[in-house]
């Protein structure tokens, strides 16, 4: 019964799936679909610091469905560390720590110091309208400098990897964050990190590319022409030549 009510006549119980039947256990549990059912099963037995991890990987890979579970299940949570709070944007939450414990900016999540987290941040693509979001992140990146982060701050490529992602790579190579990347290079950021010209070629468009010359960026000794090559742009091959 509860077969046909969801799949009305478009398919018999007989031609049901693997995939139908989760769909079906789904619905009995209350869930609009068993990726929603296991998400919010497996958010609820977390402990805090489990969904600490989980908001940092969440907002570093762009998985905003896993970002509104967490912050249903405790709205402050982004609240919990300066990291969240700058990759968040949360300009005066950040400002507030800070100015109780100036050495909070110098802290790591999971990895990540707030000045890295800041940069690999996906969050301004959830609402890319929301350019005052960008500028907020802008401000905060000075906030941190004046606070002694380094614009050399790297992270590990992974866990235990002796090769470094650096906040250039994080802005425009990772999170397509352009405006971001342009502060990074204006406040003395090298373009030449042997990452972010190679990535910038992967954006929908050129001008991450454009934006890594203005600042000098180097084609020799990088694999970046060869990239571009894949995507068959004209346009992109005349800029690199």
């Amino acid at each position: 019964k509860r077969f046909s009510a969801v799949f009305g006549a478009r398919k018999s119980p007989q031609d049901a799936n693997h995939a139908d039947c989760l769909h079906i256990i789904a619905i009995e549990a209350g869930a609009p679909s068993w990726p929603r059912l296991k998400l919010a099963i497996e958010t609820a037995a977390m402990n805090r610091q489990n969904r600490l991890a989980a908001l940092v990987g969440a907002v570093i890979n762009g998985n905003f469905r896993m970002v509104q579970r967490l912050l249903e299940l405790e709205q402050n949570l982004f609240d919990a560390h300066p990291g969240l709070m700058a990759a968040f944007g949360r300009e005066e939450q950040l400002r507030a720590c800070l100015r109780q414990q100036p050495e909070n900016a110098r802290t790591a999540i999971e990895g990540y110091p707030v000045i890295s987290l800041l940069c690999f941040s996906k969050w301004h693509l959830h609402d890319q309208a929301n350019d005052d979001l960008v500028e907020k992140q802008i401000r905060i990146l000075d906030l941190l400098l004046d606070h002694g982060c380094s614009l050399d701050t790297m992270v590990p490529a992974e866990p235990g990897s002796d090769h470094g992602l650096s906040l250039l790579y994080g802005a425009l190579g990772h999170a397509a964050n352009l405006k971001l990347a342009a502060a990074l290079l204006d406040r003395g950021v090298s373009p030449n990190d042997n990452e972010s010209l190679y990535h910038a070629t992967e954006l929908p468009d050129l001008d991450g590319v454009r934006l890594l010359f203005r600042y000098g960026a180097k084609v020799g000794h990088t694999n970046a022409f060869y990239r571009l090559l894949d995507r068959e742009t004209i346009d992109g091959v005349k800029l690199f030549l």
